[in-house]
């Protein structure tokens, strides 16, 4: 797709479990070409 993306992963652990938070962004101008409800469908 050739979508200008950013990227954070972190990793928490304590009081006996692990926390893994992943984020993704995008521009909002890239939301239109990412958005496709047909792959969606069913």
């Amino acid at each position: 797709m050739g979508i200008d993306l950013s990227y954070d992963k972190r990793i928490e652990k304590g009081h006996h479990r692990t926390e893994i938070r992943e984020i993704w962004s995008v521009p909002v101008a890239a939301i239109a070409e990412l958005y496709q409800p047909k792959l969606w469908a069913g």
